[in-house]
């Protein structure tokens, strides 16, 4: 997003339009902007975790660098998934307007999933007893608690993958039909 308010801050955007790019390119090159930053963050991190295990002695014995990797996959998905559904808004209203709409929909959505975690909570600490929706929500609990770590990363990664590519095909019809001006 700092990318994009620096584009949006220099007038990039009526500077890419104006030179003989499609603008299929322009959104994939966009993509690929994001994909490379999210990739330098993780060199940097493992970078950073390899630097601290060699200049202090505590560190040093029990660490592995390669531990660092399944601490940031959370992250890396989370951010891939922001980016996803935030482009989209971008290339449909402007960044302007496109932050807003986008904002408006994460506050949306994170309202349902405080709502939803406190019936989860509350169907696990049995204060739901006696309503339906208790015994779904205490039987999802329970199925989630037994999953494994591998599925639970294959699903999040293949769920990160479809966001991204409905989030490209959306953008690109998107900003196809966007006035630049």
């Amino acid at each position: 997003a700092g990318v994009l308010l620096l584009e949006y801050l220099h007038k990039s955007e009526a500077l890419l339009s104006s030179l003989p790019l499609k603008r299929s390119a322009i959104v994939m090159g966009r993509y690929a902007t994001s994909g490379f930053i999210i990739a330098a963050g993780v060199v940097l991190c493992y970078a950073y975790g390899v630097f601290l295990s060699r200049i202090i002695p505590q560190a040093r014995s029990g660490f592995d660098p390669a531990d660092v990797f399944p601490g940031l996959s959370p992250f890396v998905l989370a951010t891939a998934a922001s980016l996803a559904l935030f482009l989209p808004f971008h290339f449909r209203y402007g960044p302007a307007k496109g932050f807003a709409v986008f904002s408006a929909a994460v506050t949306g959505f994170l309202l349902t999933a405080a709502v939803v975690g406190a019936v989860a909570w509350s169907a696990a600490n049995g204060t739901l007893e006696g309503y339906s929706v208790s015994r779904l929500v205490e039987r999802t609990a329970r199925w989630y608690a037994g999953m494994k770590a591998l599925a639970v990363t294959i699903a999040a990664v293949s769920a990160t993958g479809g966001i991204v590519v409905v989030s490209i095909r959306l953008s690109l019809r998107f900003y196809a039909h966007r006035d630049i001006s």
